[in-house]
């Protein structure tokens, strides 16, 4: 047996093999993920239930959850927030589109028709996620964006081409 064959015991050399860089993008990234899921079942780490922080909102403002009108006022106030945790620099972490088919490829930011997780941070003053997080501390949470709900704004490239891309300033979308 020679050392060449010892070194690549295991690795198959057809073609099929896995980038080394995409090796260690995909361990960075799990590490990222599993502050958040579980990684073998991807269950939460923590679960904040919306409803409970738009009731507390609702409380707040004297609105009553129970009539159609202040329940939606309730609701978009916190799609408010939580679009500006997501487009606003200091606490907006990372977006990652779920473009699973890689049919975008480096221009996810484009994808219209595919929905997306912000990982926003959490600020000391928001006190609503802190009473709701079951005493667990949390310092980040990942926001639901569906673009279909967002519609479009139009994009003007650096070589003049116009492209549609999601209107991240929707609140509707998040």
């Amino acid at each position: 047996m020679n050392i060449e064959h010892n070194l690549n015991a295991g690795i198959k050399t057809d073609g099929h093999d896995i980038d080394r860089n995409l090796a260690t993008q995909l361990d960075s990234a799990e590490g990222v993920i599993s502050k958040y899921v579980e990684t073998d079942t991807l269950a939460q780490r923590s679960k904040i239930e919306l409803s409970a922080i738009v009731a507390d909102k609702a409380a707040q403002a004297g609105l009553d959850m129970s009539d159609s009108g202040d329940a939606e006022l309730a609701v978009r106030s916190i799609q408010n927030v939580l679009k500006e945790r997501a487009v606003n620099e200091m606490t907006r972490l990372d977006r990652v589109v779920l473009d699973l088919d890689g049919s975008y490829g480096s221009q996810t930011w484009l994808a219209t028709d595919v929905p997306s997780i912000v990982f926003c941070a959490v600020k000391s003053a928001d006190k609503a996620i802190a009473r709701h997080s079951g005493g667990n501390p949390v310092r980040a949470i990942a926001v639901y964006f569906d673009p279909a709900l967002a519609g479009t704004r139009e994009y003007t490239r650096p070589d003049g081409t116009s492209v549609q891309r999601p209107n991240q300033y929707e609140p509707s979308a998040y």
